[in-house]
């Protein structure tokens, strides 16, 4: 049985990225020009900026991934709850400091406020957590309810071979009245 085009490895991928490239895209989308927003007194220049949102757009989407793929099998189906939950803080503390680094090295630390940079990252680390572990909730369940009808329906079809193999007692119940006769 073939399988469904929208099931198949390459429409995932090209799916997958172009999410991300939407995702990823709203705030130039939204913001036409990212000079219109700064401060007059910064003094970075705007392909620097560009470089500052799209490594940390792949630090977002490298956690997406990580979290998806390896600390939710690793840690969450094994029950190892308190270990998740570490490993996360420790993914948070980790993300701010790089995103700390990033902005440092590309911009310099102008206009640096702890606070805002602590609840932004926040709110996207909680997104794209959030985001994750639904995607792979999901995907798990799909797969266990595509196996779950997949196995009915093997036992369905053995049940029917296993029906078709026996005798008719209908046509046994004619073979005896013909002899009888």
């Amino acid at each position: 049985m073939s399988s469904k085009w929208y099931a198949k490895k390459w429409v995932t991928v090209v799916l997958h990225i172009a999410v991300w490239v939407l995702l990823f895209s709203l705030p130039y989308i939204l913001k036409p020009s990212l000079n219109e927003s700064r401060p007059s007194t910064e003094k970075a220049e705007p392909a620097l900026v560009h470089l500052r949102y799209v490594l940390n757009d792949l630090i977002y989407i490298s956690f997406f991934y990580l979290n998806a793929v390896y600390l939710i099998p690793q840690f969450i189906y094994k029950r190892s709850y308190k270990r998740y939950a570490a490993v996360i803080i420790i993914s948070f503390i980790l993300i701010l400091f790089i995103t700390w680094a990033i902005f440092f090295v590309l911009l310099g630390m102008q206009h640096f406020n702890i606070r805002g940079h602590i609840l932004f990252n926040l709110f996207f680390f909680l997104f794209f957590f959030a985001g994750s572990t639904a995607y792979r909730m999901i995907k798990d369940r799909t797969r266990a309810d595509k196996l779950a009808r997949e196995k009915e329906n093997e036992n369905l079809k053995t049940e029917l071979s296993l029906l078709r193999s026996q005798a008719s007692p209908h046509f046994m119940f004619n073979v005896l009245n013909n002899m009888v006769a």
